[in-house]
């Protein structure tokens, strides 16, 4: 269990600890979406779109893991570049044990996979084969960032439920989602506890 106080950390003020918490939020649910429209695109027959929402899945979750480490500030990680986020997540989650070493074998295949489906769609044949094989290994990479991430936030997980809920959630539904979508993602985030 992870409950050190990261204010006190890091010296933080109030109001920069929650500007982390809200953007940690968001990368959140953007895990969320992305983790929704590549399993409907799967669905659907959309192996490419596929193959890249669970790669941006991973990533985002990354990038909301790291927002809520108060050794790296918000300016440091808005612009971070995908092999950063892999680099940071190793050292900071992984070799700590945060997260299992699967975590970022996986994260580091989804992106090998998600590079071959934007600039060489001739590496990957077989990828529906590959997708169906993997899926449950990202949805349990999906579980573990998500545990993690509760962890960290420990009490403040309200306010991150609450943004989500309440907040950005419906407003991103509505422009990014179908409404079997939308229903899917409800599940996903009650699932997970991520929404009031």
């Amino acid at each position: 269990m992870i409950s050190p106080p990261y204010e006190e950390k890091a010296g933080m003020h109030a109001e920069e600890w929650e500007d982390h918490y809200r953007i940690a939020a968001k990368r959140l649910l953007s895990s969320m979406f992305f983790l929704v429209s590549a399993k409907s695109a799967y669905q659907n027959g959309n192996k490419l779109l596929s193959a890249i929402g669970y790669y941006y899945s991973l990533f985002h979750l990354s990038k909301a893991l790291l927002f809520l480490l108060p050794e790296h500030s918000i300016d440091q990680l808005i612009g971070i570049s995908h092999k950063e986020v892999l680099k940071l997540i190793k050292t900071e989650f992984v070799q700590k044990n945060l997260l299992p070493k699967k975590f970022i074998g996986i994260f580091d295949y989804t992106k090998k996979i998600r590079e071959a489906a934007n600039y060489g769609q001739d590496t990957w044949i077989g990828l529906s084969r590959l997708l169906r094989e993997n899926e449950p290994k990202i949805m349990r990479c999906v579980r573990y960032g998500v545990r993690v991430f509760k962890e960290i936030c420990g009490k403040e997980m309200s306010m991150v439920r609450a943004i989500i809920g309440d907040g950005i959630g419906d407003d991103w539904r509505d422009s990014y989602l179908s409404e079997k979508e939308s229903e899917m993602l409800t599940e996903i985030l009650l699932d997970h506890d991520l929404t009031t």
